[in-house]
């Protein structure tokens, strides 16, 4: 049988920086006719039915609380019970885990990080996961069974990477924070994955990456980013934040930030994502 790429519907308002990149990541990997986008949340959602064209995929665009109401996303569940489902949500729903219970919390994953998410359930439902991937979670996952998956989860190979991997051995990885224990967590995570790590003031090796830590932001921390730039210019810089904000991504680049990363994000999605910048 031909392969067919899976049905994938978009709702609510992608047009926002903190969702921009969420449509980016859809149009990236699944075919236009493949997809479709509905601002108008469920009522507009109840019209593909109609149509005859059910979504194997639901990505929703939550962008304020209380934007989806409990029984938005009851009757979404009910219309589409076949679909796997996912809601991006923005810094100011970051709460609505703890104070609301409309989404279920299996379905909630910040929108900063998640193209990696998006990448993993379009594996799983194009029959092309890793081997050994953790299994989709189910709309009934406690905390602990989201928190183990997502920081078990493995980076999902993009089309546009063809390159070698690059030899880890020969990187040398700063990472700066004043949070020694989160320092010392990357720090682990960057040695069981064969980089330098770690304060080695007798290491010859120019430096080839600084992981800062850069909260809180404000103009004494630029200044200081700035300055390590311009110590290590060819260094790659991956700049971390508690709540990432898309009006912050312009003043971190400036800075001299070559990615801005969230920083509880996956661990296997943060070290991709430092290999896939040291290629570049």
């Amino acid at each position: 049988m031909p392969h067919t790429s899976p049905n994938v519907l978009l709702l609510g308002d992608a047009t926002t920086a903190e969702m921009r990149p969420v449509l980016a990541a859809l149009r990236e990997r699944v075919p236009a006719d493949s997809l479709r986008h509905l601002i108008n949340k469920r009522r507009d959602a109840a019209s593909t039915v109609q149509d005859g064209w059910f979504p194997d995929l639901v990505v929703v665009c939550q962008n304020w609380p209380d934007e989806f109401s409990a029984d938005d996303v009851l009757g979404l569940i009910r219309l589409f019970p076949l679909a796997r489902i996912i809601c991006c949500f923005g810094v100011w729903c970051d709460s609505d885990g703890r104070t609301r219970a409309a989404w279920p919390l299996a379905v909630r994953v910040p929108a900063v990080a998640a193209e990696s998410r998006i990448g993993c359930e379009l594996a799983w439902l194009n029959h092309a996961a890793p081997v050994g991937a953790a299994a989709p979670l189910p709309l009934t996952a406690s905390r602990r069974e989201i928190f183990e998956h997502d920081f078990a989860v493995q980076s999902v190979p993009r089309n546009d990477i063809t390159c070698e991997p690059a030899d880890r051995r020969l990187a040398r990885v700063t990472v700066v924070s004043p949070d020694s224990a989160w320092r010392r967590m990357l720090e682990s995570a960057l040695g069981s994955a064969g980089y330098r790590a770690g304060n080695l003031p007798d290491d010859p090796a120019p430096l080839s990456a600084v992981l800062w830590d850069a909260d809180p932001w404000d103009r004494a921390q630029s200044d200081r980013l700035q300055a390590c730039r311009a110590e290590h210019p060819h260094a790659t810089c991956m700049v971390f934040l508690g709540f990432p904000r898309p009006e912050l991504f312009q003043e971190l680049h400036a800075a001299g930030a070559n990615a801005v990363c969230p920083k509880l994000a996956p661990l296997a999605e943060l070290l991709a994502q430092l290999e896939s910048l040291l290629r570049q």
